[in-house]
């Protein structure tokens, strides 16, 4: 018996050494855990250690207003808060850069220029947390700088994140901070003539004007000399609140939620939280909301309300002066497999990218995704077969994967979810090789495609193709199926066509626009916002 409890006291003290030994999670900044020091044009860059494989941690970045290395919510800022997950690139947050679920989260952050201050890094994973420090001081050869006021009710609003962001390649983005007065100075070192969009970000910053709305929401400018005067008001706004889940019905965190207006004149942003719940402030109008971000991808399907994963077939919420809360505006995203490549020469206006069923039947779009930029992109989509639509803002450039006018070019085979389909590249400046009229590329059935752009305004193209020679019609409807216009009245021998459509004279709502040749006939539906 003396033996066993010996045995039992021994396995207990077993169990408590190898307890206190142990390693928690740590963060260093450039290699040390406290007082790294940063000039505002260097490469911010830390590692976490000591996560379980695949962990997710949520960060937080504070200024230090009183130097002393402790938050102290009362008189310290939280500068921005967002996750991020062991292995995974290209998420909500940033890139673990390894790319490999090792425990270890390496993290490099060039052209992201805070403002100069003391501050400290806080990283949370479960019940673990740990804390870094370090200093930012000014950059060594600034250019131009960008400064304004935030004003609530006619007063300065102190401690408020402003944004200017570049639209060259890179993207590089500046912080500024509100004063005591509500006045801020941003400073880069940006060359005369970069055009940068400045505003005072809601998504992982300013968590403390949660339900208001900055006017302007954005604004635009071209750097020549130090620009002054880009002022915003804050003002309280109306909420669209809901939740987002898997689907085993799990919260889904840190997942960006845009509440957009129909046409895409205004976007307003916000992410879940730990529960999934997600609140967006915005003014009276019509809206369409969309979970994810067309400029990061995820492993999960880009999703409009009512689970629809094309903006144009998303519905549209309304918010009115009666009401102070829409409620219950929710989703349940699906994962998938990416299909990814290069876009090149897709020009200023950027470019879209629609996914169709693959098969002899031509179809409505599955899924659909705007991109701003020509370069690397990512589309998520469910598992399946594909015909993939390149479609440039240009309301004329349009064709499928491999460089094909008609329907349904080469297909793209997503196997299963977490699956890549690599290298379905597309340039918009190259031949296209079946035109109008093709003999070798002769379309095999008659087809409608969506019209794009959808919302338009004012005017947007629609592709058809004929498999034969036929007479062909194509109206425009309005919602009490009165035609206001005809497109195309005449024969058209087998090839792919496009007929532009120009509302100019229509006013903003729901149209119509029906395709009849020989013994087919289909009908779309488009938006015209104005």
């Amino acid at each position: 018996m003396k033996s066993i409890l010996r045995l039992v006291m021994l396995f207990g003290v077993l169990m408590l050494f190898s307890a206190g030994m142990e390693a928690g999670i740590s963060i260093t900044i450039k290699g040390v855990t406290n007082g790294a020091s940063l000039t505002q044009s260097d490469t911010l860059n830390w590692i976490i250690t000591g996560l379980s494989s695949g962990a997710t941690v949520s960060n937080q970045i504070w200024i230090d207003l009183d130097s002393n290395g402790v938050i102290n919510p009362l008189t310290d800022i939280p500068f921005v808060s967002f996750s991020q997950t062991d292995g995974v690139g290209g998420s909500n947050g940033p890139s673990d850069a390894d790319g490999t679920a090792n425990g270890t989260i390496i993290t490099k952050m060039p052209g992201v220029i805070f403002p100069v201050g003391h501050y400290i890094f806080k990283t949370i994973a479960g019940t673990d947390s740990a804390l870094a420090t370090f200093t930012i001081t000014a950059m060594v050869a600034p250019t131009f700088s960008v400064s304004g006021t935030v004003t609530k009710s006619g007063n300065g609003f102190p401690n408020i994140v402003v944004r200017a962001q570049s639209s060259s390649s890179g993207k590089s983005e500046y912080y500024g901070l509100t004063g005591a007065a509500g006045s801020y100075s941003i400073t880069t070192n940006l060359a005369s003539g970069t055009v940068v969009r400045v505003e005072v970000p809601t998504t992982d910053f300013n968590q403390s004007i949660s339900g208001y709305v900055a006017s302007p929401l954005t604004d635009t400018l071209t750097l020549t000399s130090n620009v002054t005067g880009i002022n915003f008001t804050l003002a309280s706004g109306k909420l669209i609140t809901g939740y987002v889940r898997d689907t085993l019905g799990n919260p889904i965190v840190s997942m960006n939620v845009s509440v957009q207006t129909p046409n895409g004149s205004a976007n307003y942003n916000g992410q879940t939280d730990i529960t999934g719940y997600y609140s967006v402030a915005v003014p009276t109008g019509a809206y369409q909301v969309q979970f994810g971000n067309q400029d990061q991808t995820t492993e999960y399907v880009l999703t409009y309300y009512n689970q629809k994963y094309v903006q144009w077939l998303s519905d549209t919420i309304y918010v009115t002066s009666l009401t102070d809360t829409v409620k219950n505006i929710n989703a349940v995203l699906r994962k998938g497999g990416v299909i990814t490549g290069t876009v090149s020469n897709a020009g200023a206006s950027g470019w879209n990218i629609t996914a169709y069923q693959y098969g002899t039947s031509f179809g409505n779009a599955l899924f659909s995704q705007g991109f701003n930029n020509s370069g690397t992109y990512y589309f998520t989509v469910l598992p399946g077969m594909y015909s993939i639509q390149f479609n440039k803002n240009d309301g004329f450039t349009q064709f499928y994967y491999n460089q094909s006018g008609v329907f349904p070019g080469t297909g793209v085979m997503v196997n299963a979810i977490g699956d890549t389909a690599k290298n379905i590249n597309a340039d918009f400046n190259a031949a296209i090789t079946a035109v109008t009229g093709s003999k070798s590329l002769t379309p095999k059935e008659f087809a409608l495609n969506q019209n794009y752009p959808n919302p338009f305004n004012p005017s947007t193209m629609i592709s058809y193709q004929v498999p034969n020679s036929s007479h062909v019609n194509l109206r425009v409807f309005d919602v009490l199926g009165r035609e206001v216009a005809t497109l195309v009245n005449e024969v058209k021998s087998a090839g792919a066509y496009k007929a532009m459509f120009n509302a100019s004279n229509f006013s903003s709502g729901v149209y119509f626009y029906q395709l009849n040749a020989g013994s087919f006939i289909q009908t779309k539906k488009m938006l015209l916002m104005k």
